[in-house]
């Protein structure tokens, strides 16, 4: 281009590409992109949004939002609805019914991208009676692949008779997402803690879920009431530094209602010791509840069950601003834990009355901070709405939170420290004597009770009755007794067992990095003395070369295995973490496996799989296939009626069907006797050679049997298998889901 022609000044154009972009690509999940058109409802002034999921397990499923709100007349969809980017709710932040609106980036319709290809939007307007309903369709697949601007690209729209009921419905069809149970219920768990339970500004706004593959969480979606709690505290800062801190409890009132315990009124020096007596976060109201999960009181109306599922929802410390929540703060699972609360009680694992400090668990608690737009301008959110920027607002409102939940910590535990409480019954032994005592005291009571009827032949009934009572009580409780007592001693021979077995590993251990030197020496030497020997024997001596290559054989398994005891203590390996066993099982295989089986005549064979990644410790894959292939060299061993050549094969394969991880190991020798198949797994096991001496530990499979009793897995035993016909064994481990890739675009 001439330089005659190059323009003074220059502007950015949007591709049609953008739109994607703003949707698909930046939405994290299809909950998400829910969350956010419910938002839109709330900013729209509706009282009640139902969420309607048909056959959204298939491809041909469709998803509906349908709300009661305001509406879109023409100009809202021209200069609103069309227009991205838009700061209409910067300009007009408060909803006409006064709601602060909770949106602000004006790319909540791009939600709809992420959550399928096809959209029906139609909206009635409540502000302007005399305009008709307006039908617009967009298919998002128009931004895929094309040249255009985002301008270019039309989507119809029809003027429809007006609806009598007024508000937005969007129908969406051509799902990017097979929406499954789990699905479901992460969307519904969400959907209940998008308005606090606590918060009462919002009782004019309904949620419906109504979805035909899940009818038990079908219907308005409700919050249970907080007041179950057996602590509670409510923290107010203001923007000038002035901190309110309340905490109440029900515990130890008589009418089970919430009791004043301790309060508190800081400044912002003196709460935080900090040089700066503002707090550059804004204004902040904090409400804490705190639950007994291990024994909730009967009076307080919930069961153990309950609680639990109630904390599972609620649980964790949320954040809201103007009513609604931010996420990812309070999601379950870890990754909400802004507060690091999980951490600190890893740390300080103490009870309450212990000496040690005691700190308050993520699952005990369901907490919110509440903030808003106008009162905390410096807490803005991220450009992927998944969180707010970390900045100093930001840790301020952190500094503040962790303080309030410091003092509650405090005082509990001073006041449970002064608090006298029975004794209770250090074993179980006790506890059922105890159960004996107050059985024998309540049968008593009831005994004398029938003594005083009159009516003779009402009163023998009852005798007789309680009578049958007591003697199958008493069966009951000596059950108890002597299945505890059969566990017991089941426990403690087991744990002698591993005892012993980690002080011989510590032992391995400890010597394993002299061994690991010395077998290097020993096979230098071999090699040396090999060398030597040729240069001076004029004759080759075949016995010789035999005996080195036996020597050199002996070294290398020596060295593998030392190699492997120092490995196995490896950190490392006793970290939980993602990765792919195909890749711990071939190293184990090089490294240590051949060697081993060679020593011991043995061809041992990996098939690897296409597997993914498992959570685990690395050591645990080691554990199982070690186990099974040093099971197999002693059942080798053993047999000593067959020249057949001795093979172990281990296979990784994956099922998806199932969604496990599948290690298959199986050999020629004699197979497990029948019968045997469950016996193996106990402690104490190994067989009785012909001398009557035990072979082996006993150990080896109960490992394996606890590894995969641990992950939920599966071990399937087959005494002669169709492979090698010796024993088989497939051990079955759950791989995590991850949301698989987006679809195609065709």
């Amino acid at each position: 281009m001439a330089e005659s022609k190059i323009p003074n000044e220059l502007s950015f154009s949007i591709t049609a590409r953008t739109a994607l972009l703003l949707g698909r690509e930046n939405i994290s999940s299809s909950t998400v992109a829910v969350l956010e058109l419910v938002r839109n409802a709330y900013d729209a002034d509706a009282t009640e949004i139902t969420i309607r999921f048909r056959k959204a397990n298939t491809t041909d499923g469709t998803i509906e939002i349908i709300d009661n709100g305001h509406g879109m007349n023409w100009g809202d969809i021209i200069t609103k609805w069309m227009v991205i980017g838009t700061n209409n709710k910067q300009i007009s932040p408060y909803s006409p019914k006064g709601r602060r609106k909770v949106g602000e980036k004006g790319i909540g319709r791009f939600a709809l991208d992420r959550l399928s290809s096809q959209t029906t939007l139609e909206t009635t307007s409540r502000l302007k009676s005399s305009e008709p309903t307006y039908r617009l369709e967009i298919n998002w697949d128009k931004f895929v692949n094309t040249p255009k601007s985002l301008q270019q690209i039309k989507h119809p729209i029809k003027v429809i008779a007006r609806y009598q009921k007024t508000g937005t419905r969007i129908l969406m069809k051509g799902l990017r997402d097979i929406w499954t149970r789990k699905d479901y219920e992460t969307l519904y768990k969400n959907l209940v803690v998008l308005i606090p339970p606590f918060e009462k500004k919002l009782a004019g706004f309904s949620i419906i879920f109504d979805c035909d593959e899940t009818p038990d969480l079908s219907g308005r979606v409700r919050s249970p009431l907080t007041e179950v709690a057996l602590f509670k505290m409510k923290c107010d800062l203001s923007k000038d530094g002035k901190a309110k801190i309340v905490i109440t409890t029900r515990d130890g009132s008589d009418n089970k209602k919430f009791r004043r315990f301790k309060n508190y009124r800081r400044t912002w020096k003196q709460l935080l010791d900090s040089p700066s007596g503002k707090p550059v976060c804004g204004s902040l109201h904090f409400e804490f509840y705190w639950y007994l999960r291990e024994a909730p009181a009967k009076s307080l109306g919930i069961s153990l069950k309950q609680l639990q599922d109630y904390l599972e929802i609620y649980g964790g410390v949320r954040i809201y601003r103007d009513g609604f929540r931010v996420k990812p703060y309070g999601d379950p699972g870890g990754g909400g834990d802004w507060l690091g609360l999980n951490a600190r009680r890893v740390r300080n694992p103490g009870g309450v009355r212990s000496k040690e400090r005691w700190v308050v668990g993520e699952n005990q608690v369901a907490a919110g901070v509440f903030i808003s737009s106008d009162e905390n301008p410096g807490l803005k959110d991220q450009t992927n709405r998944e969180g707010l920027i970390s900045n100093q607002a930001f840790e301020d409102m952190l500094l503040f939170v962790t303080k309030c939940i410091d003092y509650f910590e405090t005082d509990r535990q001073a006041y449970e420290r002064n608090k006298k409480v029975p004794e209770e019954p250090e074993t179980l032994e006790q506890s059922i004597q105890l159960l004996k005592e107050k059985y024998a005291k309540d049968v008593k009571n009831l005994d004398d009770a029938i003594d005083t009827l009159s009516n003779e032949k009402e009163k023998q009934i009852l005798k007789e009755m309680l009578q049958g009572i007591i003697s199958a009580q008493e069966k009951n409780v000596d059950a108890l007794a002597a299945t505890y007592d059969t566990e017991q001693i089941e426990l403690i021979s087991k744990m002698q067992l591993l005892q012993n077995m980690a002080t011989i590993g510590i032992a391995i251990a400890s010597m394993g990095h002299e061994v690991l030197e010395t077998s290097r020496h020993l096979l230098d030497a071999v090699n040396r003395i090999a060398k030597r020997v040729k240069e001076l024997m004029l004759l080759t001596d075949e016995k010789m070369e035999k005996y080195l290559v036996k020597l050199e054989k002996q070294g290398g398994t020596l060295y593998s295995i030392a190699s492997f005891a120092l490995g196995h203590a490896n950190r490392d390996k006793r970290t939980r973490q993602k990765f792919n066993p195909t890749q711990i099982i071939d190293n184990l295989y090089n490294e240590t496996l051949l060697d081993l089986c060679a020593t011991n005549s043995v061809e041992v064979n990996f098939f690897s799989g296409n597997v993914p990644d498992i959570y685990a410790f690395p050591y645990e894959i080691e554990s199982i296939v070690m186990n099974f292939v040093t099971n197999s060299i002693s059942a080798f061993n053993k047999r000593s009626d067959t020249t057949e050549a001795k093979k172990i094969e281990i296979e990784t394969r994956y099922s998806e069907t199932n969604r496990m991880l599948e290690i298959v190991a199986s050999d020629n020798g004699p197979g497990i006797p029948e019968g045997d198949e469950k016996r193996i797994f106990e402690v104490y096991s190994t067989k009785i050679d012909k001398q009557g001496k035990p072979v082996g530990t006993g150990i080896g499979l109960v490992i394996v049997k606890d590894i995969v009793d641990s992950h939920k897995g599966k071990i399937k035993v087959v005494a002669h298998g169709k492979r090698l016909g010796g024993a088989e064994f497939t051990v079955s481990l759950p791989v995590p889901k991850e949301r698989g890739k987006k679809r195609e675009i065709k």
